[in-house]
């Protein structure tokens, strides 16, 4: 346990002080919040992480509900964690290059955790920041079926999630 956690404790803890099953449980609760909040530094010090993958994450190191709140309320207090800030990142990082369609990228956000709202603004932004992401998207993921007959071509972009209307497009 941290040292930090039994020196603050009230009253104050001596060599061969016995104590209760609530004083032990308390200790433990505090020690736990001490471990978690560095958990959680640790997983946001590597990349962005929404607020479900630390608690999933969390919950998988085996860390309680209560204290994986309590870790992403400190992070959130000192703006370590922002799932918009991971939402930007998400989609930069995903649409580089990568050939995604909108709904592809939109589904992903979600599955992250991010809620759908924030997930389309996020999506809505980087259009107006990169006007033809989305057109050279489907570019890249066309050049991967061009040696198969038109047909094919289109079932597969539209399985890749890419609209009719955008598809139609891209071909006249």
């Amino acid at each position: 346990m941290d040292r930090s956690v039994i020196s603050d404790t009230q009253p104050a803890l001596s060599v061969g002080q016995w104590l209760t099953f609530g004083e032990l449980q308390a200790l433990a609760r505090a020690g736990e919040r001490t471990f978690v909040v560095a958990a959680a530094v640790e997983m946001v010090a590597r990349r962005e992480h929404s607020r479900a993958e630390i608690t999933r994450k969390l919950r998988q190191r085996g860390y309680s509900p209560a204290a994986a709140e309590y870790a992403l309320e400190r992070l959130h207090q000192r703006n370590y964690q922002s799932d918009s800030r991971f939402a930007r990142e998400w989609v930069r990082s995903h649409m580089s290059g990568s050939g995604r369609s909108r709904r592809a990228i939109l589904a992903g956000l979600q599955r992250a955790g991010v809620d759908r709202e924030l997930a389309e603004q996020t999506v809505r932004d980087y259009v107006a920041e990169n006007p033809g992401g989305f057109e050279y998207a489907l570019e890249r993921a066309a050049a991967t079926v061009r040696l198969v007959p038109r047909e094919k071509q289109i079932q597969r972009l539209l399985r890749r999630g890419f609209d009719l209307v955008e598809i139609r497009k891209y071909f006249d």
